[in-house]
């Protein structure tokens, strides 16, 4: 009770000192989780004296969104809901959420937890420069982040050949299917491929098709895959304070149709899948090197 009474006394204080005018920014947390503290560690960096409230403590949202802020920064994805539903009177950012939803506003825009595509596409060149025939899965409905990935495709040169995944029924037969005349695989975020018996089934029949698959997490490369491509949640937070800032310093009627800003992620590259491939290309100078 007595941590309660002091969290209401810090938001209120927070907001006392603001004064009576709008906020600019308001800050939409849930630091509970250990990857969105990092996005709002990030986020401070940037921008030190925004206002933060944790989504846990509803009277504080109530107050702060209340006050109508000029945008909102949401991390993570129940916080977008309550942004996304609370606060129609302020440009809002998804802040590290995977393939948010942006359908019914045009003053909603994100920096997503998805990495920039070509930072996937560069480390498969690195690592396999051979490699010409690319297969991209991807979650079903067109998206930003697909957008992106195939924006990435065209300038890449590779061949890349892009599915979307409309359920897993079926997957492992369609999944083998799919390798043959492939060089690699590219995994594009989608939560249902994360599942451990998912990777350990690809990153075997990969292997046994000597195909590369890049995914998007350090685990699946630690599993087997020969890279992934992870989200820096602390870039996300950096880069989501700079994109508020811009949108708070534009006037309203320009803070709709934003594109996604997409940032550069963690590398990390399985050795001894490299060397099982007989791949000749080195791991990106950035990478974390798993043996």
């Amino acid at each position: 009770m007595a941590e309660r009474v002091g969290r209401l006394l810090a938001a209120a204080a927070a907001l006392l000192a603001a004064g009576s005018t709008r906020a600019e920014v308001l800050l939409l947390t849930q630091p509970a989780v250990p990857q969105y503290a990092q996005a709002v560690e990030g986020f401070r960096r940037v921008s030190p004296a925004t206002l933060a409230v944790d989504i846990a403590d509803e009277a504080a949202v109530a107050g702060a969104l209340a006050r109508a802020p000029e945008v909102v920064v949401a991390v993570g994805s129940k916080a977008y809901e309550i942004a996304r539903a609370r606060a129609p009177q302020s440009a809002v950012i998804a802040a590290g959420v995977l393939s948010p939803d942006v359908s019914g506003r045009t003053d909603l825009t994100a920096v997503p937890m998805e990495t920039r595509a070509a930072d996937a596409l560069e480390a498969l060149h690195a690592l396999a420069p051979d490699a010409k025939s690319v297969l991209a899965l991807h979650p079903p409905g067109a998206s930003q982040a697909v957008a992106e990935a195939q924006a990435a495709a065209r300038r890449s040169g590779l061949d890349v050949e892009f599915r979307a995944l409309a359920d897993l029924d079926g997957f492992q037969g369609a999944f083998r299917s799919m390798l043959r005349g492939k060089d690699a695989v590219w995994l594009l975020p989608d939560s249902r491929l994360a599942r451990p018996d998912v990777v350990k089934f690809m990153v075997g029949a990969c292997l046994e098709s000597r195909v590369a698959l890049v995914g998007f997490l350090e685990g699946m490369t630690r599993a087997g895959a020969l890279a992934s491509v992870s989200a820096d949640f602390s870039s996300i937070g950096r880069e989501s304070a700079r994109l508020a800032a811009e949108l708070a310093a534009r006037p309203r009627e320009q803070r709709s149709g934003v594109p996604f800003r997409f940032v550069a992620g963690k590398i990390s590259v399985n050795d001894r899948t490299r060397e099982a491939l007989a791949l000749s290309g080195k791991p990106p100078q950035r990478a974390e090197v798993i043996r």
